[in-house]
């Protein structure tokens, strides 16, 4: 079911991930609005409005008997763009949501195997500039004594920038390459990474779609990532997402980390 619970009539992104992998799928709401397999479909709905539909794919990954987390995903007002420079520093709010995930139990391989990279990873002693944060003292017991709050042990941390972590957007060349950094760090497990830009998938690890990053305490993952931009318009969304697999939290649930939609600009 689907809900739409924004302050006005909004657009939903629809996405299907199984431990982080994209998943081409139609839907079912009656019609055959839907019926082309997409790895992402957008729904426009009214203030308030709720929606039934059937969500219907193949499985691109797995192994016959094999557990995978599901997660099925929606994304805020994915086609929103500002529409000049001045707006620029109010990035899109391209809220991914998804969900507390579920188990799918794999009745027999899938037809084709998904690859992910594992290469060309820089791996350093986190700082304590990158610690700080993300660690909060100033919560105090009722004897005076402080609480420390540490996300860094309740969720990863994700990053992609051009020069600095907290940059709105990045400038790109008319024809040519821009090179991107992508940075993970906090809660240990092993995460899969991938990179999109204007909401489509990109090829950035290796030529692998999927970076497979195991994260230990208090270090810091970097890969250098290079986009073409020869063909893409002026303005462009740009983002990544990463997806805990192989396991989950105490409560048996997984959550995924998006980076903050930047401005890729020719």
């Amino acid at each position: 079911m689907l809900r739409d619970q924004s302050e006005a009539d909004a657009q939903w992104g629809l996405e299907i991930m199984l431990d982080g992998v994209l998943q081409d799928f139609t839907i079912d709401d009656g019609t055959d609005h839907f019926a082309e397999e997409k790895k992402l479909h957008i729904i426009s709905m009214r203030q308030g409005e709720s929606k039934k539909v059937t969500l219907i794919f193949t499985p691109n990954i797995g192994q016959k008997g094999q557990k995978l987390n599901l997660n099925i995903c929606t994304l805020l007002n994915p086609e929103y763009m500002p529409a000049d420079p001045s707006q620029y520093e109010f990035r899109p709010n391209h809220n991914l949501n998804g969900g507390l995930g579920a188990s799918l139990t794999m009745q027999k391989a899938a037809p084709q195997q998904i690859k992910s990279s594992t290469g060309g990873i820089r791996v350093s002693a986190l700082t304590k500039e990158q610690k700080k944060p993300y660690i909060n003292e100033n919560v105090q017991e009722a004897n005076g004594n402080p609480i420390i709050s540490n996300e860094l042990e309740q969720r990863l941390i994700l990053q992609l920038y051009q020069n600095t972590p907290d940059e709105k957007s990045t400038t790109a060349p008319i024809d040519g390459q821009v090179n991107l950094t992508v940075c993970c760090f906090g809660k240990p497990g092993t995460y899969r990474i991938s990179l999109y830009v204007n909401h489509k998938l990109l090829p950035v690890f290796n030529g692998e779609s999927y970076l497979d990053v195991t994260v230990k305490k208090d270090q810091a993952y970097q890969q250098t990532v290079s986009i073409e931009t020869n063909g893409l318009p002026d303005k462009n969304h740009i983002y990544a997402v990463a997806v805990p697999i192989r396991e989950s939290d105490s409560s048996g649930m997984w959550y995924l980390e998006k980076t903050p939609t930047k401005l890729l600009i020719k």
